[in-house]
């Protein structure tokens, strides 16, 4: 299944991307906000051709040099970039690329999952709370005196028949 499938909408590339840094549980928040800066550098469709300069990361990502550093060397390691070309000492920006790990189709898969949980839980929430309130309806019809659970009963059971 495709991740547009899965959120109902046309997405990039770069939007799956995202989202599986996103889900992600080996980076922090910090280089969670890395990646998410990084990514405006890759080309949409191809995740390509990205030339991020460390300046314009740290910008975005409002972090340090060295976060960016550490970050960069963190997605690789997990299969996340790669890198097409190391800049050189004339100050040319390295040439990355991103990429889907070989865990992706289980990540989709966990990311499926918790749309799933949510959904139940959230059926579950709203059921609860119609039992609460059926509940106090219940408290409220027994709290009525016995003329008017009477014209209750009446009015119920007309109500059932119309």
């Amino acid at each position: 299944m495709m991740f547009s499938e899965l959120l109902g909408k046309k997405c990039f590339e770069v939007d799956h991307w995202r989202a599986l840094v996103l889900a992600e549980k080996n980076l922090s928040a910090t280089q969670k906000c890395v990646a998410q800066a990084f990514a405006f550098f890759m080309d949409f469709e191809t995740l390509e051709n990205a030339r991020p300069s460390a300046a314009r990361v740290m910008a975005l990502a409002d972090c340090s040099r060295s976060t960016v550093r550490k970050t960069m060397r963190k997605l690789e390691d997990l299969g996340y970039v790669e890198c097409v070309r190391r800049g050189a000492l004339d100050g040319s920006a390295s040439v990355y690329k991103g990429a889907f790990p070989p865990t992706t189709p289980f990540t989709i898969a966990q990311y499926q999952e918790r749309l799933e949980r949510q959904r139940a839980s959230e059926a579950e929430r709203r059921a609860q709370a119609q039992a609460a309130k059926q509940r106090q309806d219940d408290l409220s019809y027994l709290a009525l005196s016995k003329e008017d659970r009477a014209a209750h009963r009446r009015l119920m059971e007309q109500a059932r028949t119309a």
